[in-house]
């Protein structure tokens, strides 16, 4: 069964359970998941200012499975297919989802995205008072119409692109490439990341 729309690309909740066609029918099975480690709420943040939770309604979110190989599981991926990089565009979701475990397992801060119209942002992560877009890539192609959106809309002091590519700084532009792996580390405050 198909219970998300994929115009809107948003759940529609009354296809979960008979008879419950909304989200307050479902917190408390929505928290036991969280609270048994099973997923990872990411808030949906639709203005970044601060308080980031402020400008977020309750009941848009998006879930993340606490670990990716339940992700593989759940999809029927064979693991042969990861190794061999073979999964198409299920990469960016593994990406996404293997970003969101290392945030978790570094800080117990809520985890935001943001989203305006068409345009997503991946995760935003206060670092010293500033919101910082981080876009997360699966591929080589490290561009991103949104990051720019949200770049001409926010000015934030830098941006983080996690991707399997190599490092890459550049302080002038604000613009730090990093690899998938260092996810973990962007927790606040950061030496990697001063404005000096």
């Amino acid at each position: 069964m198909n219970v998300q729309d994929a115009s809107a690309k948003r759940f529609q909740f009354s296809h979960v359970v008979p008879g419950i066609d909304r989200y307050q029918g479902l917190i408390g099975a929505i928290d036991w998941l969280m609270m048994a480690g099973l997923v990872i709420k990411t808030h949906i943040n639709a203005n970044a200012e601060l308080p980031l939770l402020a400008f977020c309604k309750e009941s848009l979110f998006k879930l993340y499975l606490s670990d990716v190989g339940l992700l593989g599981a759940m999809v029927g991926l064979p693991p042969a297919t990861i190794w061999q990089y073979q999964y198409g565009t299920y990469k960016g979701y593994f990406a996404e989802n293997f970003v969101a475990q290392e945030f978790l397992c570094a800080t117990s801060a809520d985890l935001f995205c943001w989203q305006q119209y068409r345009s997503e942002i991946e995760f935003l992560r206060v670092i010293d008072a500033d919101i910082i877009p981080i876009e997360v890539k699966s591929g080589r192609i490290t561009r991103a119409k949104s990051l720019q959106k949200f770049i001409d809309l926010y000015s934030p002091p830098f941006h983080v692109i996690l991707s399997g590519l190599p490092l890459q700084i550049d302080q002038h532009a604000g613009r730090y490439q990093l690899l998938l792996y260092m996810a973990s580390q962007l927790r606040s405050p950061s030496i990697l990341f001063s404005k000096n």
